[in-house]
C-alpha cells in the first residue's frame, strides 16, 4: 500500500563513532629544528617504558640516550612520581607554552650506569648535537643530592666548549649569602675559574615536603629553579622574528606554583653578586640566579647571568650568531661543484654578500641596530667604541656612525704560510648589542620648601 507523509524529512545518519570506537596516537612529535630551542636535561633515572608492565624495559638505555617528552602525561606514564626525575619534569610541564615561559618540548638524556656525566654528555653529542641548554637533575636515582659537587664544573666547562649554556642547581644558600666574594662554594669556585655556568639557587625549605606512593613516602622539597630558568632561555628561538630577549624578572607572569626565595636584600646582592645602584660588583667571585618577589607582587629571575658576569643572553646571541655564520659559510662552500678559491676579488664578493645578508636578518631580529642613536651617530668622534675607522682600514660595510661594521683582510696581506695551508682572508664582524637595559632611574625633585610659600 502507498505510504502518505505529511512532511518531507531527511534520514537520520549517526555518526561513526556510535559504531566504531578509534583513537589516534601521533609519534611523529620532535623536538624544534631550531637548536636553540632545544634544552637537554640529564638523569641517571632510565624509566620505565609503561609503569604498568614492569617487563618492558628501560625507556632510555645506552642503546637510546635520549628521548623528546611533550607532555605531563608522558612524564607519568614513565617514571615514578617519587623520582626526582617525574618532579622536575612535571614542574616543568607546568608553565605554559611560549616565549618567556618554556619551549613546547624537552629531551631526557641518560647517564648509564658507571658512567660520569661528562663521559654521558660526551656519548650524547656524538650522534645528537642540536641543542643549546644543558642542565641536569638535582638528585641521582638514589635521591643523592647531584648539586653542590665539583663534577659541576667540569661538566659544565665541556658544555661551554661545544657552545652549550649549562645552568645548574646550587642549594648552598649558607655559603652564597655569607660573602660575594667567597671561593668555599661550588659556584664560587666556578666563577672565580671564570667557568662561565648559570647557577640557580634552589628554593629549600625544610618544613617543605612533598609525598608519593599515596603518602607512603615524604621527601624534602627542591624548588627545581634551574629547570626553570632553562626553560626561559629556551623559550626563545633565534628563528623567531624577535630574538633580544632577557632573562630578568622572567616568565612575565611568573612561575606557576613557585616560592620565590626568602632571603633579605643584602643576601639577594650577596648571591647574584650584584647591587642595584651599582650592577655587577667587580670582586664578586660569581653571580648566583635567584627567583624573587617584589612589591608589586611580581616575580621572576635576578640577574639572568652566568658566573663569570656576563649576562646569559648575550652568550645565547653570541652563540647563534657564530654558528649561523659558520654555517652560512660551510653550506655555500659545500654546494659548489668547484670550491671558491678566496683568491679573487670575485670569490670574496660572494663571501661578502652573504655575511651583509646575515648581519641584515640579526638587525631584523633586534640583536643588534643597524645605527645608534643619532646624538652618537651626528658627533660620531665623540663615541670611540662606535669609531671603527680607527681599529680597521679596510671596511667593507658599515662603519663610523653604524652599530656594526664588517671589515676583511686584503689579499696582497695575506702570508705565504696561510696560503700554503688553504686559510681565507680574515674577516672581522664587530657590533654593538641592542642590549635591553633592566633598571629605570628615577629622579624627583622638590623645586620650592614649604616655608617659602607666602
Amino acid at each position: 500500500m502507498p505510504i502518505s507523509c505529511t512532511t518531507s524529512a531527511c534520514q537520520v545518519k549517526l555518526p561513526y563513532n556510535h559504531f566504531i570506537d578509534l583513537q589516534y596516537q601521533d609519534y611523529t612529535r620532535v623536538i624544534s629544528a631550531d637548536c636553540s630551542k632545544n634544552l637537554v636535561v640529564f638523569t641517571d633515572d632510565a624509566g620505565l617504558i609503561d609503569q604498568d608492565d614492569s617487563l618492558s624495559g628501560a625507556y632510555l638505555s645506552a642503546d637510546n640516550r635520549r628521548v623528546g617528552v611533550f607532555s605531563s602525561d608522558d612524564v607519568a606514564l614513565h617514571w615514578s612520581e617519587c623520582s626526582r626525575t617525574y618532579q622536575e619534569l612535571a614542574w616543568f610541564f607546568n608553565a605554559s607554552i611560549g616565549a618567556g615561559n618554556r619551549p613546547a618540548s624537552i629531551t631526557v638524556a641518560l647517564r648509564d650506569s658507571g658512567e660520569s656525566w661528562v663521559e654521558a654528555y660526551s656519548e650524547l653529542t656524538r650522534c645528537f648535537s642540536c641543542f643549546r641548554w644543558v642542565t641536569h637533575v638535582s638528585h641521582d636515582i638514589n635521591d643523592d643530592p647531584f648539586h653542590d659537587l665539583a663534577d659541576q664544573i667540569t661538566f659544565g666547562l665541556l658544555a661551554r666548549s661545544d657552545r652549550k649554556i649549562p645552568i645548574f642547581p646550587t642549594a648552598d644558600s649558607t655559603a652564597l649569602t655569607a660573602d660575594f666574594a667567597e671561593t668555599g662554594s661550588i659556584p664560587g669556585q666556578s666563577g672565580s675559574t671564570q667557568s662561565g655556568i648559570a647557577w640557580a639557587l634552589m628554593w629549600h625549605d625544610a618544613g617543605c615536603t612533598y609525598s608519593c606512593d599515596n603518602g607512603a613516602t615524604i621527601k624534602d622539597w627542591y624548588q627545581p629553579d634551574h629547570i626553570m630558568l632553562a626553560a626561559v632561555g629556551a623559550s626563545y628561538g633565534f628563528s623567531d622574528a624577535n630574538y633580544n630577549w632577557t632573562a630578568f624578572m622572567k616568565p612575565p607572569q611568573g612561575w606557576p606554583g613557585a616560592r620565590t626565595s626568602t632571603l633579605s636584600q643584602n643576601e639577594i646582592i650577596n648571591v647574584t653578586g650584584t647591587a642595584p645602584s651599582t650592577g655587577f660588583m667587580t670582586d664578586a667571585t660569581r653571580s648566583v640566579n635567584v627567583y624573587v618577589g617584589s612589591e608589586a607582587n611580581t616575580s621572576g629571575f635576578l640577574e639572568g647571568i652566568t658566573d663569570n658576569g656576563y649576562f646569559i643572553d648575550d652568550i645565547a646571541k653570541r652563540f647563534a650568531i657564530e654558528i649561523d655564520m659558520m654555517k652560512a659559510q660551510l653550506d655555500f662552500i659545500h654546494g659548489a661543484t668547484y670550491n671558491p678559491g678566496l683568491t679573487s676579488e670575485a670569490d670574496l664578493n660572494k663571501f661578502d654578500a652573504i655575511m651583509l645578508s646575515k648581519i641584515q636578518s640579526y638587525i631584523s631580529k633586534n640583536i643588534f641596530p643597524n645605527r645608534p642613536p643619532a646624538r652618537i651617530a651626528d658627533n660620531i668622534d665623540q663615541y670611540p667604541d662606535y669609531k671603527w675607522s680607527t681599529r680597521f682600514s679596510n671596511i667593507i660595510a658599515g662603519g663610523d656612525g653604524f652599530a656594526w661594521v664588517l671589515a676583511r683582510q686584503p689579499l696582497d696581506e695575506q702570508s705565504v704560510a696561510d696560503q700554503s695551508q688553504r686559510f681565507g682572508p680574515v674577516y672581522n664582524l664587530c657590533f654593538i648589542g641592542n642590549r635591553a637595559l633592566h633598571r629605570p632611574r628615577i629622579i624627583i625633585c622638590s623645586t620650592i620648601k614649604p616655608s617659602q610659600i607666602a
